[in-house]
């Protein structure tokens, strides 16, 4: 039975030593370079030497030796003429325009007559002082007391005739009218009348309407101005102590 082929390569490694197959591969090498050198060098080896190239003796011998002249010497070329350049044209002046004789007339002289001044105007009368007008009356209420007072949106009046503290008023009056806003109803709605009562410290109650303007936004709008005007300032002191009252009754159209 043949062995196989492992066993074949195993069994010829081990008759060849390692000494063997360097051998072995060094004279491969040399081999193949010989090959190699035999390829390159023979073709030139077996050529065959180039022919000498043949050539002709030639003497070269002067015309004047064969009896023949000389030829002439080749003549300069001709200068070459540079055309003249055109001369330019002479451009002559106009001849001067002849003016007509005019004589000269001496400059008349400007006579000037001397204008008279303009009057002065006549100094204007001084003004006459402004009349001093008397200080406006303070509109009454048509209820209470005719000490109250007015302005574009408000009237107050007073139910005591004793209250004679007009600036009081007033601050009363200011304080509802930069609280109140016309609302946008009929233009002929004119005016809602209301009645309360100020307190000592200035607090308001018995707020009440007492006559209506016909249109229930105006109404309404014009109640609560009053209540946030509120709380206004305290009664003057004079009066609560000189008269033993500790409220005000106020009279109020608002308009």
């Amino acid at each position: 039975m043949p062995l196989p082929l492992d066993q074949i390569l195993d069994q010829r490694r081990q008759r060849v030593g390692p000494g063997e197959r360097r051998r072995t591969v060094v004279v491969s090498l040399l081999t193949h370079g010989l090959i190699v050198a035999l390829a390159w060098f023979v073709p030139d080896l077996l050529a065959k030497p180039p022919e000498p190239f043949p050539y002709v003796a030639v003497t070269v011998v002067p015309p004047s030796v064969l009896g023949q002249p000389e030829p002439p010497p080749p003549s300069p070329p001709p200068p070459v003429i540079e055309p003249e350049p055109d001369p330019e044209p002479v451009v002559e002046p106009p001849p001067p325009k002849l003016e007509p004789d005019v004589p000269v007339l001496p400059e008349e002289k400007k006579v000037t007559e001397a204008k008279p001044p303009p009057p002065k105007p006549p100094p204007k009368a001084a003004p006459p002082p402004p009349k001093r007008q008397p200080p406006p009356k303070r509109q009454g209420s048509p209820f209470g007391s005719s000490l109250g007072a007015t302005n574009r949106d408000a009237t107050i009046g007073v139910e005591d005739p004793n209250f004679t503290y007009g600036y009081y008023l007033d601050r009363v009056v200011s304080a509802i009218s930069q609280r109140w806003t016309r609302p946008l109803v009929d233009p002929s709605i004119v005016q809602a009348t209301f009645y309360f009562r100020i307190d000592q410290n200035g607090q308001v109650t018995d707020l009440r309407l007492v006559k209506s303007s016909g249109s229930e936004p105006f109404d309404a709008t014009a109640e609560k101005a009053v209540r946030a005007a509120a709380p206004f300032p305290p009664l003057p002191k004079q009066y609560t102590k000189k008269f033993g009252r500790d409220y005000l009754g106020i009279h109020l159209i608002i308009k």
